[in-house]
């Protein structure tokens, strides 16, 4: 089965009352496709389930990254922060649950290839009390109880965790070189050939930068520009994007690009309001007329319209038709906004909600990983 890419739908029905709804509620009501003159083409192999994955009880996990870990970064320049906590990788200003990973001692060998863990808008590293901050813990825990260790998986916090300023998140070049920083740094300290990465929502489209690389624009750079380096897909072996909005969110569409930066056209989720003749139909399926070519922002529009460097050797998609924070069965034009392009496999949830897509699918993410299918 092939999806063509440049397709998705979601209603325009944007409706925030407040500058508190989280950016990923923001985002997950609402999706649009930015379509190319290019369509490409994404292998799927998966068919819908409405099964759960059995889960074993998720045990306490806690951080923070590990003294070696942090002595090691501390000794190859990797904690230069001009005195901000915040930039530093075990996130001393947040605590103990917003990072994790790195080796005991010298003698801890990195046996599995590391998995790198990049949460979205709002969320953490590891759980804490709070809506949408249920971190990566579910994952880890199941991960650490089928062989992994804590020198195999890696996390931080690249925001503040204060669901009050989720409208004012973007693609910034702050946040995208704070990842790219981390995956190096988890490369050169594992010297491990190649690594895992599991994404989820916001997440996902800055984990997707970050692999490909390169130079883009930014006004939040000193330069202008933001340079994240040379592709990183071929140190990449298995690429997870968990409810992601690839082409927008549909809640984004409208006036809400200029209310909201999160929904910005250049930096942040704008979907499009046009879609050939059709005007503000976003989440509407069908759409009420022909539509093959939607232009949502420059920064989906140049990450989707990118063949030649893909996110990793092996890329898999996953979404609910329940995502109450994506809405409109996750579509934006009529296409899932979910499915990261040329992606090798897809699965579609139901029942699950934005969260439970992350918290519930440890075994699936993990199957994914060692055997490239889900069960």
């Amino acid at each position: 089965m092939t999806v063509p890419f440049g397709f998705y739908g979601n209603s325009l029905t944007s409706r925030y009352s407040c500058f508190g709804l989280l950016l990923f509620i923001f985002i997950a009501q609402t999706t649009a496709l930015p379509l190319n003159d290019t369509n490409f083409e994404f292998e799927s192999s998966s068919t819908e389930s409405t099964s759960t994955p059995s889960l074993l009880e998720n045990d306490e996990v806690k951080g923070p990254l590990t003294d070696h870990f942090v002595r090691w970064l501390e000794n190859n320049g990797y904690l230069y922060s001009h005195g901000f906590d915040s930039l530093k990788f075990n996130r001393p200003d947040l605590g103990p649950y917003a990072s994790f990973g790195g080796k005991i001692d010298d003698d801890d060998r990195v046996i599995n290839s590391p998995v790198i863990f990049i949460h979205g808008n709002s969320d953490g590293a590891l759980a804490i009390d709070g809506p949408y901050s249920s971190g990566y813990s579910s994952s880890i825990s199941y991960f650490l109880k089928n062989g992994y260790k804590s020198s195999e998986l890696y996390v931080t916090t690249w925001g503040d965790r204060n669901s009050t300023n989720a409208h004012l998140r973007i693609h910034s070049c702050r946040f995208l070189s704070y990842l790219r920083m981390f995956v190096d740094a988890v490369l050169e300290y594992t010297k491990a050939d190649k690594i895992n990465i599991i994404s989820h929502s916001m997440g996902v489209t800055l984990a997707r930068r970050i692999v490909k690389g390169g130079l883009l624009l930014s006004s939040d750079s000193y330069m202008g520009y933001c340079v994240l380096g040379q592709p990183l897909g071929n140190r990449v072996n298995v690429f997870i994007g968990l409810a992601g909005a690839n082409t927008g969110m549909c809640n984004c569409a409208g006036a809400d690009d200029i209310l909201f930066p999160t929904c910005n056209k250049e930096t942040g989720f704008w979907p499009g309001d046009y879609c050939g003749q059709n005007h503000l139909t976003c989440g509407d399926d069908p759409q009420p007329y022909p539509c093959t070519r939607p232009q949502y922002s420059q920064f989906l529009e140049d990450l989707n319209s990118d063949p030649y460097h893909l996110e990793g050797n092996f890329i898999a998609s996953l979404w609910s038709h329940d995502d109450d924070i994506l809405g409109h069965g996750c579509n934006v034009y009529g296409y899932p906004t979910p499915l990261i392009p040329n992606s090798n496999y897809y699965h579609i949830l139901s029942g699950y909600n934005h969260m439970d897509t992350k918290d519930k699918t440890a075994a699936y993410q993990f199957n994914l990983i060692n055997y490239r299918k889900i069960t």
